[in-house]
């Protein structure tokens, strides 16, 4: 018998987009010799960077996308408001 799996960890957006940055900026800020490497600027302060970027990123996305959403979500459609499209009755 299979063991069970345990479900993945919830993906959290802004973590994953902080650490692409990172890592980008990272590889930029590295310069490699013969027998060392060196980090010009402060890791943890681009981590820091990286993760407001991320979170500034996203808040913009959401703004821009929630412009194009439907604007009438409470609207409900009933079964009966489609039946005079189909030359049907509506149920009574």
């Amino acid at each position: 018998m299979a063991a069970p799996t345990s479900p993945a960890p919830p993906v959290d957006p802004i973590r994953e987009l902080a650490t692409q940055m990172y890592v980008e900026l990272i590889c930029r800020n590295v310069t490699v010799t013969d027998n060392a490497a060196k980090i010009t600027t402060n890791p943890e302060n681009l981590a820091k960077i990286c993760f407001k970027l991320a979170d500034a990123f996203q808040r913009a996305e959401h703004e821009i996308r929630a412009a194009s959403m439907p604007k009438n979500q409470e609207y409900e459609l009933k079964g009966s408001d489609l039946s005079g499209l189909m030359g049907l009755k509506p149920d009574k």
